[in-house]
């Protein structure tokens, strides 16, 4: 399941190369953005303030659920979209659209990502050059991708403890990261995937395309 914001659409990836998604939700202008991919929309949701009356009107035509919601309120269209996916029990959530705007918006959105976490909802923003996605203490096998083939650790707590990481080009061991720190950017797989080991903290690894 996705859900496509109504971030710079010139951020967005090439929707259709995402064939695995069998629902998609679109915010505010994100529905209008599906309607341009050629892409069903399941659902539109917002207040649909970014829309012209004549895009408005291809989305009421087009999306199977429109739901509708007054321009001040106390959520953003993003929340209320994933309110609705809590109530259907997904496995996980892709998000596209929610960067390369607005830094406060991108910054909550990335913020939202633990809160869901820890909820049972595990989040994946995507963008035209990056996938950003947040772990939690485990062993984690991150897949090779033929895409985003560079990748760096961030720490989201105050520190992230007891961090090793195999078949990297800059491998570690039992290290600690602080939040801030720039020891774990710009790294790279060097045979098959890579193995992520942390005992404490909150993580995030950003993908991405970019040298």
């Amino acid at each position: 399941m996705a859900i496509v914001a109504g971030g710079d659409p010139f951020h967005l990836p090439q929707l259709s190369n995402y064939p695995l998604i069998d629902t998609w939700i679109g915010c505010d202008y994100g529905a209008y953005l599906l309607v341009e991919a050629g892409l069903p929309v399941d659902i539109a949701i917002g207040d649909f303030d970014s829309v012209t009356p004549a895009q408005l009107a291809v989305i009421k035509k087009e999306a199977a659920s429109v739901q509708a919601f007054p321009v001040e309120k106390d959520k953003s269209d993003l929340e209320l979209a994933i309110d609705v996916v809590q109530t259907l029990n997904v496995a996980s959530l892709t998000l596209f659209g929610v960067t390369g705007g607005r830094l406060d918006h991108e910054l909550s959105n990335i913020f939202l990502m633990e809160r869901l976490k820890k909820a049972g909802l595990p989040i994946t923003i995507i963008d035209e050059h990056h996938q950003i996605d947040l772990f939690l203490p485990g062993v984690h096998v991150i897949k090779d991708d033929k895409v985003f083939q560079n990748y760096s650790f961030l720490a989201l707590s105050d520190t992230v403890e007891g961090v090793t990481l195999e078949n990297a080009y800059y491998p570690l061991t039992d290290a600690t990261i602080t939040r801030g720190d720039s020891l774990t950017l710009s790294n790279k797989k060097v045979k098959d995937d890579l193995i992520l080991t942390f005992r404490q903290g909150v993580l995030l690894v950003i993908r991405t395309d970019l040298t």
